[in-house]
């Protein structure tokens, strides 16, 4: 199905939600970012736990944000204290 096109004006209206939604997404790839491989572990753990009735709305919303990053962060991480092991070799 075809999407209407947004307008100059509905850009604007929405562009204050795109910023803030910006920050927030920051923020997250920050936080994990700065976790080490175990926390990670333990984050994506709990994550994957998540449903519609056994936590908060807003874990539950971002739960789908979260976890496809951390899964890249994790694996990155992973791949890099490999290479490191490697070297020490």
């Amino acid at each position: 199905m075809k999407q209407p096109k947004l307008t100059m004006r509905e850009k604007e209206v929405l562009k204050e939600y795109d910023e803030l939604f910006t920050e927030m997404y920051s923020k997250i790839r920050e936080s994990l970012e700065s976790k080490t491989v175990d926390e990670l572990k333990e984050i994506q753990n709990c994550f994957e736990k998540v449903g519609e009735t056994n936590c908060a709305w807003t874990t539950y919303a971002v739960k789908d944000i979260v976890l496809p990053d951390l899964q890249w962060i994790l694996e990155e991480k992973k791949m890099e204290s490999e290479v490191e092991h490697d070297a020490m070799l």
